[in-house]
């Protein structure tokens, strides 16, 4: 049977295909012809590599398997905006994601060769499952970090930064957002609680967000950042070979877009994807492999496109910079008699005898929750959040922001949880792979789930951080 996504994605293309397509000097004519305003000269600068990882026998998340080959390579991308007193810059991978410590270790990185401040720097991950394992999940993600790449990860990603950095210049910033739909929720309620499957009803975000930035004197594409809400698991289990999933197809077809004959040698432009609120949501169809990947992403990049066709939205001002982060609350343990009844079953399971542990100590657990925010006048807002949070959070976001403009992203600066909402967490063992105590919480490294209260700490922190970015 067809999924409800595909049939959205087949009317899309149907009604668009022949129109979709949006020529770099169509984009450039239309931003000359943009009037100047009297604001702060703001540069930008983008950059792309690909990431050092081996292409056979590196471990996949999606196939659970290790890798026979590289279909597509998974890249590091930079965007670094500078309006002569604030420099932001934001890094996009086609990685899992990363826990705060090793996340920290990029930044120290990206700082250290830089010099851009440790709280102006965003890392967002795409959490492609054809990608290696990187995030704290079960007992076995590479935890020494101990492998040639490991250690040369830090380097590339300064890397990426400083030559973004190194080709700064004069820049126009348009923005879209243009209804697409290549995911669907994967939530729905059966009888014995909350199972993984097509949800047509569930929340999920109907939308792609782009940037796009050009040269403001000569209109040459510097680069496209664009966001859309879903798990890359079209490849999944599919095959085992690397590849950046739709993000990586979608990149490809806007880079294509951007690329124009240039006696000069000028730079292309880089075409950037950040993952939303996309912990509910399912990249579709779920487990394909390659081509339905690539067309998928062929379908997200021509949404990207007709978007900034049509539009026609500019922003320009100053930059600035809030973060703040919040302590959410973990569930209390089993009781240590329901652990060592647990562990007496398994006696040589880790997460198990973590949890015992854990209970013994009685003591309340939190989680990290850091919130950062980029604005670009008073229009543009960059929402940056970690974990794996639910599409509802990104509709929230949306619904309550000040800014005209907000982009709002997860996978963000850290991932070491799924965030689910309130009434999920209130099923208990019913709430399903996400939000069930003896689920993902349980596999990854914190063992314990969040408390329902977390959803309102979420959206208060939200609207703090939105408004006093608003009035920074």
């Amino acid at each position: 049977m067809t999924s409800p996504d595909a049939i959205t994605r087949r009317t899309f293309n149907k009604a668009t295909a022949t129109t979709a397509v949006l020529s770099a000097a169509a984009l450039s004519s239309r931003l000359a012809a943009a009037d100047d305003h009297e604001k702060p000269l703001l540069r930008a600068g983008a950059a792309e590599v690909a990431a050092d990882i081996p292409a056979e026998g590196t471990f996949l998340i999606g196939p659970m398997a290790k890798s026979t080959g590289q279909n597509d390579p998974l890249y590091i991308r930079a965007l670094v905006l500078d309006d002569g007193k604030q420099k932001l810059a934001l890094v996009t991978n086609d990685l899992l994601g990363f826990d705060f410590a090793y996340h920290d270790v990029l930044v120290d990185a990206i700082h250290q060769r830089t010099g851009i401040p440790q709280p102006q720097i965003m890392i967002n991950s795409s959490h492609n499952h054809s990608a290696p394992l990187t995030i704290p999940w079960s007992t076995s993600w590479e935890a020494k970090k101990d492998k040639p790449w490991h250690k040369t990860l830090p380097g590339q990603f300064a890397d990426v930064v400083e030559e973004a950095a190194e080709h700064l210049t004069p820049a126009r910033l348009q923005v879209s957002r243009e209804a697409t739909q290549i995911g669907v929720n994967r939530r729905i309620e059966a009888v014995h609680g909350m199972t993984m499957a097509p949800n047509p009803h569930g929340d999920h975000v109907p939308w792609t967000d782009g940037l796009y930035l050009t040269g403001k004197e000569d209109g040459w594409p510097i680069g496209i950042l664009f966001s859309y809400a879903a798990h890359p698991v079209i490849v999944h289990g599919a095959s085992k070979k690397i590849s950046a999933d739709y993000p990586g197809f979608a990149c490809n077809i806007l880079r294509a877009a951007m690329r124009r004959d240039d006696a000069a040698g000028r730079r292309p432009g880089v075409a950037m994807f950040a993952q939303g609120c996309g912990g509910d949501i399912n990249g579709a169809p779920l487990a394909s492999g390659i081509d339905a990947a690539r067309g998928a992403g062929r379908d997200l990049g021509y949404a990207v496109q007709r978007g900034l066709r049509r539009e026609k939205k500019y922003v320009d001002g100053s930059l600035r910079v809030v973060n703040r982060e919040l302590r959410l609350p973990l569930q209390a343990p089993p009781s240590v008699e329901a652990c060592e009844a647990r562990l007496a079953k398994a006696p040589n399971s880790g997460p198990n005898q973590e949890l015992l542990a854990i209970a013994r100590a009685g003591e309340p657990r939190f989680l990290r929750f850091p919130m950062q925010a980029f604005a670009v006048g008073d229009e543009l807002c960059i929402l940056g959040m970690p974990h794996e949070l639910f599409a509802g959070y990104q509709l929230y976001a949306n619904e309550v922001s000040p800014f005209k403009h907000t982009f709002v992203f997860a996978y963000t600066n850290g991932c070491e949880h799924y965030i689910a909402r309130a009434a999920d967490y209130e099923m208990g063992d019913r709430g399903g792979y996400e939000a069930s105590p003896f689920g993902a919480a349980f596999i990854y490294f914190h063992r314990l789930a969040c408390r329902a209260e977390v959803e309102g700490q979420i959206k208060e922190g939200m609207v703090k951080i939105l408004q006093e970015l608003k009035g920074a």
